[in-house]
């Protein structure tokens, strides 16, 4: 049930009306961590290229696990912004219990200069997608 859901989610957020702008910054590591099996990632990269290609609202990076300076080495982030007059929306992720939120414009301009902070540090869209389609033909373990 859970899968059908996320599906269901994503389709709508894809199908949008207008279209949303997402701009998503994946680290390496994250690409190469095996999850299913090299079938299922290489399927699950092949989508990630098919996306790029497709969506014009979708914007993937990749970070180096390796890279100087990055704010979220560990961890992650996601800011979520809207038209006016809604204020953003920030969070970290967590592995146990509720979620972290932060909406006060302090919080969310500090999530923002890192996220900015990011996507300078990651490589370009083009090289960004070169990996993924390099890791859907030769597998994550690469």
């Amino acid at each position: 049930n859970r899968i059908d859901f996320r599906l269901s989610r994503q389709r709508l957020i894809m199908k949008a009306e207008p279209a949303k702008d997402m701009h998503f910054v994946i680290s390496e590591e994250a690409l190469r961590t095996e999850v299913g099996s090299p079938e299922i990632m290489a399927e699950q990269f092949r989508y990630l290229v098919r996306t790029i290609d497709d969506a014009s609202n979708v914007t993937i990076q990749v970070i180096s696990s390796t890279v100087a300076h990055n704010p979220t080495p560990a961890s992650g982030l996601t800011l979520l912004t809207f038209t006016e007059p809604l204020q953003p929306i920030a969070s970290i992720p967590v592995s146990y219990g509720p979620s972290i939120y932060f909406e006060e414009p302090v919080d969310t301009l500090r999530f923002s200069r890192a996220l900015d902070r990011l996507i300078g540090l990651a490589r370009s869209p083009g090289a960004s997608r070169k990996i993924i389609a390099d890791l859907a033909t030769r597998g994550a373990s690469t």
